[in-house]
């Protein structure tokens, strides 16, 4: 502290004046924070508009032709379009994982009833009840 960083009071006394913390960076850093978490919310929000959660079935040959360079994202395309007909783009939000596999799921078990399938109609009663009671089990873990 030096006298610039001093106050007088009444009486004669010095009193220090606290110098901020980092010369006042934490405030410029706290701005900083705030506008990235404002550029990421505008991020999210453009892409939630633009982008759909899931696509129309596609054809799985789109991949075969989106990896026609070659290498191993091709031959991997290829042995997709020999065991699969159709695909769907997922969104990539962090939940993809899940919104694929359970449109998965979903899609196996709604085609087996449409079908008459009676296994797909035990899967679809064993889901519906597992949905049903699966509030109380994610409340109970506090969420």
């Amino acid at each position: 502290m030096t006298a610039d960083d001093s106050q007088e009071n009444g009486g004669g006394a010095v009193t220090p004046t606290p110098t901020p913390i980092n010369g006042g960076q934490d405030d410029s850093q706290e701005v900083l924070r705030h506008q990235t978490d404002a550029q990421i919310k505008a991020i999210e929000s453009e892409i939630r508009e633009n982008q759909p959660l899931t696509s129309i079935p596609l054809p799985v040959v789109h991949l075969v032709d989106l990896y026609a360079e070659g290498g191993a994202f091709q031959r991997g395309a290829q042995y997709l379009a020999e065991k699969y007909t159709t695909m769907r783009k997922v969104r990539g939000d962090g939940n993809c994982y899940y919104r694929a596999f359970l449109y998965s799921v979903c899609e196996k078990v709604l085609r087996g009833v449409l079908t008459g399938d009676d296994g797909a109609k035990k899967e679809l009663e064993r889901l519906t009840t597992l949905a049903k009671g699966s509030m109380n089990k994610v409340e109970a873990q506090g969420y």
